[in-house]
């Protein structure tokens, strides 16, 4: 669904495995008139990679402004029915976590595969919803160099699928217990639309090679267009800022909002 509301940041940081807290939910504004009724958001990142399969359910609130430190989980929905559907449309429900407020499930019960496409039905406040994605194939080959105050990270590109890439990479001090995460600007959100099944490339900045890193991690987060595109457009908003306008985030939840998107994680770990 091409939502033509404005979307504000609020919670949406999930625990990713080896990588960071990717888990919020979305809040959305409706300018200039906010009467209506509330929608339904729906947020899960999936991956073979996390342990589980978890997914949150909440009403939105209409608001103006940046919402991020109101969360107090009073919009959390605790009595919906969630199922992850696999690609023979078997239907399996996620149970409700009333510590973690999220529903899930064990990977290890409803194990990922590459390739295949994923449904997620929740029934909540007599609504349905649905949304769909497709498990991405993982980077191959990673390789690095590191200069004086850059670093470049490669990868091959899994030909015939149209893919999309995250970078993340961070050096590591030792003895000063330190982690220096670098910034590749323009080439943290890529995708293969000019290099299908080919070698790609990205760069960042480092604070300097000469603090002598005792190794850097590099992360290449294969996804679908959905997941890169909420991403990008959550890493270029300044929520520090009390004026910054309201952004349009994309969602493809059937009869709501939210994201539903799967990726993959290759890691390499390289000595500076």
């Amino acid at each position: 669904m091409n939502s033509k509301k404005y979307i504000i940041i609020g919670r949406f940081w999930m625990e990713m495995s080896l990588i960071f807290l990717l888990f919020s939910c979305t809040e959305e504004v409706d300018p200039p008139d906010i009467a209506g009724e509330d929608l339904i958001v729906v947020n899960s990142i999936i991956s073979s990679s996390f342990e589980q399969i978890v997914v949150e359910v909440s009403r939105s609130q209409k608001s103006f402004g940046v919402l991020a430190n109101s969360f107090n989980g009073d919009d959390l929905i605790t009595d919906a029915v969630v199922l992850i559907i696999d690609e023979n449309s078997v239907g399996t429900q996620l149970p409700y976590n009333r510590d973690s407020g999220h529903y899930a499930i064990s990977s290890a019960i409803f194990p990922l595969t590459a390739g295949k496409t994923y449904g997620l039905s929740v029934v909540a406040d007599n609504q349905t919803l649905f949304a769909q994605t497709t498990v991405p194939f993982k980077a191959q080959k990673i390789e690095h160099t590191v200069n004086i105050f850059e670093i470049e990270i490669s990868w091959l590109d899994f030909p015939d699928v149209e893919n999309y890439y995250r970078i993340v990479a961070q050096g590591r001090i030792t003895r000063f217990e330190f982690w220096d995460t670098f910034d590749f600007h323009s080439d943290e959100f890529v995708s293969d639309a000019n290099g299908d099944g080919e070698k790609l490339l990205a760069r960042a900045e480092t604070f300097s090679t000469r603090l002598g890193y005792d190794s850097v991690a590099y992360r290449v987060i294969s996804s679908g267009e959905i997941y890169h595109d909420y991403f990008k457009i959550l890493s270029n908003f300044d929520s520090e800022n009390p004026f910054s306008n309201p952004v349009r985030l994309p969602s493809n939840v059937d009869n709501g909002l939210g994201i539903f998107a799967a990726i993959q994680v290759s890691e390499f770990i390289g000595k500076r």
